[in-house]
């Protein structure tokens, strides 16, 4: 992807400044992404976040990944084994899933610039995406069905009934920048 002189990449989606207007609607201005410690290292000598089926297929490792063969086996039947999985809240509830099972050891929150929205192939949620029945798409109509006001509260402020939409998702396809990434002094 190539900046262009207008300080936007190629490779948009045409109607990105519709994405940019929802997300100005409902003061969306961070997203972020979580890992463990372990895995900074990686992320900053390889240039930025890969979905973990590229990881595998170039040999980079993630030390302690967030998911598990169950997800990576629902990620691969739904074809979304390429796509590198944000959230828009920092407090995402499968961080602690992660710690549980001991996959996550020492969370750490990246925040997340919000233009990986307008890139062409990603796509979105409005759950989790490995949750059964609840497909991506990158419109501008499945973004919108997104429930953006969740996103003031806390996770355990949620009704039963709304927290899976608490986990609403943004995939990027294969591949987020450091440039995309918010990068702490402890890198």
């Amino acid at each position: 992807m190539e900046k262009q002189e207008n300080g936007f990449y190629s490779g948009y989606k045409h109607n990105w400044q519709e994405f940019k207007n929802v997300l100005l609607k409902y003061g969306i201005a961070t997203l972020y992404h979580f890992t463990d410690s372990s895995n900074l290292e990686s992320i900053n000598k390889n240039g930025g976040l890969y979905s973990w089926a590229y990881c595998q297929r170039n040999g980079i490792d993630i030390f302690r990944p967030g998911g598990n063969d169950l997800s990576r086996n629902l990620d691969v039947q739904k074809g979304l084994q390429n796509y590198v999985r944000v959230s828009f809240v920092s407090d995402h509830p499968m961080i602690y899933v992660a710690q549980r099972h001991d996959r996550i050891l020492s969370p750490v929150i990246m925040e997340i610039s919000v233009e990986v929205i307008f890139m062409e192939k990603t796509i979105f949620t409005v759950q989790n995406a490995s949750r059964k029945g609840v497909t991506a798409s990158g419109s501008i109509e499945a973004f919108q069905l997104i429930d953006f006001p969740l996103f003031k509260k806390q996770y355990f402020e949620l009704s039963d009934d709304e927290k899976p939409y608490y986990q609403a998702e943004i995939l990027v396809y294969e591949h987020i920048p450091l440039e995309f990434i918010c990068i702490s002094e402890n890198w």
